[in-house]
């Protein structure tokens, strides 16, 4: 994974609720609304416009402009006049498009339109480019991650994209219901109409509204025109993307469903934008209607963006009686931080804390040392690394190998095809020897001389200079099974070039004595196919990361 560098200073460490963090040489403010995703009894919810997916999907400028020619070619349409500018050109063509279909009774014009602009034939809309091969942007990752740690309450996603879906489903989601119960939720649904309201009442389904529509509703749409063109053309009508209907309130079931269910998540929950510009007349409507800060409060509200725009921004920290100071977290796509580098932050603060509850003394005060550290993003940071790729393999590991458990567990339903299938690091009050041992290792990565890459061989450390790998393995028990290394089995295999050696680092219980290391190498040497490593001659038992 490529993460941009970015040099931090540190103004103000969280001395108060309002303290604000200062980075590079024109400081954005991180405010402490950041603590809300790391713990504490209001769960806030995200709302993710545009901003979320740059880089990723085109823009609404691009998109008209890289395709405005063949869509009204596909459409069969004369070229639709446009007076505006940037972004505002596409919700202007959209609605002549619209216009000119309806008047020659087209069936679900809408859909034709979606299928003009690419939403459903190019790939960037349905997550399946320009993310690492098999998993999702950092961003995205860590967002549905935070999801199932029930730290996020709800997602409203204003995009058409499915990259968020994506990334739910990368980390072990699975859409509408779950085949196996655990003691997280497992399912998740996108709601892009009324009748499916349902699915937010129930507790063991995370929900994604997209109220200005989605591709893959889209894809529905169009695999029911031949047999339901009613449910087709409802499906693909809320596919909002014209200049009117951006502007206005539209007096439907639907909408009237989405905004009595914003005006609840904003009385309840803390709010966090991210990447959106509050443009919409009528969803502004919406949050001063239901926003009434008697006390301003700087964890009630965060705005995640490149820039602080005076219209919606402004109206929206002004109904939360909060100044930009107090609301704003600037994001920049060039010297950093970017959005990638303010999520995988956030991760890690909330890794160090769950680590922190199960460890020894000595060990909380390293972890207490790299928190300081951690005060602002930091991309290069261990504790960074050590949060998105080791330790989500290595929890996985441990309770795949049935050495950690819980009530309804189901060591079965660790889906071990998704390289980044997320077991929680808070799963009630439960004995976690997985986190004890992992601050352990932490601790000593901390103290070691080697350049560490835990990106390359998630659940592994890998010397890229002495061309050495080292394995933890948990070593408190005796595991039902190693099924749960088979990831990292594979992308040894993959990469098996790079290594010259494969060290295995036992992590809690005793040191292992001869007989109990040979058993060690044994299990590992005939999980792969590889000839050199596949004799336990060719492995090392180590109890030191400099041995």
């Amino acid at each position: 994974m490529c993460r941009q560098r970015v040099s931090v200073r540190l103004s103000d460490l969280l001395k108060k609720s309002r303290a604000i963090l200062s980075l590079g040489m024109t400081p954005p403010n991180l405010p402490h609304q950041f603590e809300k995703l790391r713990g504490g009894n209001r769960t806030p919810f995200v709302i993710a416009g545009a901003g979320l997916s740059a880089g990723l999907t085109p823009t609404p400028a691009a998109l008209i402009a890289d395709n405005r020619d063949s869509a009204e070619r596909f459409l069969r349409i004369q070229s639709v006049a446009t007076t505006s500018t940037g972004a505002d050109i596409l919700y202007e063509w959209a609605e002549g498009a619209l216009l000119e279909l309806r008047k020659r009774g087209e069936v679900a014009p809408k859909l034709r339109i979606g299928e003009a602009l690419g939403l459903i034939s190019n790939p960037q809309w349905a997550a399946e480019v320009g993310i690492p091969l098999n998993r999702a942007s950092p961003r995205h990752r860590v967002i549905a991650r935070l999801a199932r740690e029930d730290r996020i309450e709800k997602i409203w996603s204003l995009n058409w994209d499915a990259h968020i879906e994506n990334a739910l489903e990368q980390i072990g989601f699975e859409l509408d219901e779950a085949r196996v119960p655990q003691p997280w939720k497992t399912a998740y649904r996108t709601i892009t109409l009324h009748g499916e309201a349902h699915y937010l009442a129930r507790n063991d389904v995370f929900c994604v509204l997209k109220p200005h529509g989605c591709v893959r509703a889209l894809v529905k749409a169009k695999g029911l025109l031949a047999g339901n063109i009613p449910q087709a053309t409802q499906i693909s009508d809320r596919l909002l993307l014209t200049r009117e209907e951006l502007r206005r309130d539209r007096l439907n079931e639907t909408d009237h469903f989405f905004r009595q269910k914003l005006e609840v998540q904003l009385r309840e929950h803390p709010l966090i934008v991210i990447g959106w510009s509050i443009s919409e007349p009528f969803l502004l409507t919406v949050v001063r209607a239901s926003v009434n800060a008697e006390e301003p409060a700087i964890e009630e509200c965060t705005i995640i963006d490149c820039t602080f725009n005076g219209g919606g921004h402004t109206a929206v920290t002004e109904c939360y009686k909060l100044d930009k100071a107090l609301a704003f977290a600037e994001l920049n796509l060039t010297d950093g931080p970017t959005a990638d580098d303010l999520l995988l932050w956030i991760q890690a603060r909330y890794a160090l804390d769950q680590l922190h509850l199960f460890a020894d003394e000595a060990v909380k005060a390293s972890i207490d040392a790299l928190r300081a550290e951690l005060a602002t993003p930091q991309p290069n940071n261990i504790a960074v690394a050590f949060a998105d790729s080791f330790l989500p393999a290595w929890v996985r590991l441990c309770w795949r190998s049935g050495l950690v458990q819980a009530a309804l567990f189901n060591q079965d339903a660790v889906r071990l095809e998704l390289e980044d299938f997320h077991v929680p690091l808070s799963v009630g009050s439960i004995v976690r020897a997985d986190l004890q041992a992992a601050g352990v290792l932490l601790m000593r990565l901390v103290a070691s001389e080697s350049g560490w890459d835990l990106d390359r061989y998630p659940g592994a450390l890998f010397d890229e200079g002495e061309e050495r790998l080292v394995l933890p393995f948990p070593n408190w028990g005796i595991p039902n099974n190693l099924l749960g290394l088979k990831p990292l089995v594979d992308a040894i295999e993959r990469n098996t070039a790079f290594i010259t050696r494969l060290d295995i680092l036992p992590l809690g219980g005793n040191a292992p004595d001869d007989d109990q290391a040979l058993a060690i190498k044994e299990a590992f040497s005939s999980l792969t196919r590889h000839p050199h490593f596949s004799d336990p001659a060719n492995i090392s038992v180590v109890t030191d990361l400099g041995n």
